[in-house]
């Protein structure tokens, strides 16, 4: 099923597509979709699951391994998020068959713990500790709850100001 589901929402090309103009030295869907497998399967660290991946089947799995590609594939996922979110809204909606009138968009906060996240800063705790640094998470969703985008802001930044920046970036 998640083979199918990938395979119609097209994000091998995808993917490919968005970092055509890269110089990429490995194959990066792979790695993308081994941690989507993995992570609906058996939700572990990079680390447990390229020591486990062999056990794993996956489709065109057929090359080496490296747990550093692990790591740089989420690298290459964030530098064109917005391109495959755009990507899988339009699929979405050829596929599911969606107009959206209503979107819904929440806000929430977690806290860190540590010093090495540059986002990270003291402000409205939702999760009642106003003693940890934090960050915001805004995650913009359809009625029936389907993720169009989300956007993670600084720890302090109000409600209010996440709103343009994530019409913006959507």
């Amino acid at each position: 099923m998640v083979q199918f589901l990938w395979d119609q929402l097209g994000l091998t090309k995808a993917i490919r597509d968005a970092l055509k103009d890269r110089d990429v030295t490995f194959d990066v869907p792979a790695y993308i979709q081994a941690m989507v497998i993995n992570r609906l399967l058996d939700p572990s660290s990079k680390l447990h699951l390229f020591d486990t991946i062999e056990d794993m089947y996956l489709p065109d799995a057929s090359h080496e391994w490296q747990l550093q590609h692990f790591y740089r594939a989420l690298d290459y996922l964030m530098d064109i998020k917005h391109k495959l979110e755009r990507h899988l809204y339009e699929r979405m909606t050829d596929l599911f068959n969606f107009r959206l009138s209503l979107v819904l968009y929440d806000m929430t906060s977690t806290h860190v713990t540590g010093h090495h996240c540059p986002i990270a800063e003291h402000g409205y705790s939702r999760t009642n500790r106003p003693d940890l640094e934090q960050v915001e998470l805004g995650l913009l969703v359809t009625p029936d709850g389907l993720p169009i985008t989300h956007e993670v802001f600084s720890g302090e930044t109000p409600d209010k100001k996440t709103v343009p920046q994530l019409r913006s970036a959507s």
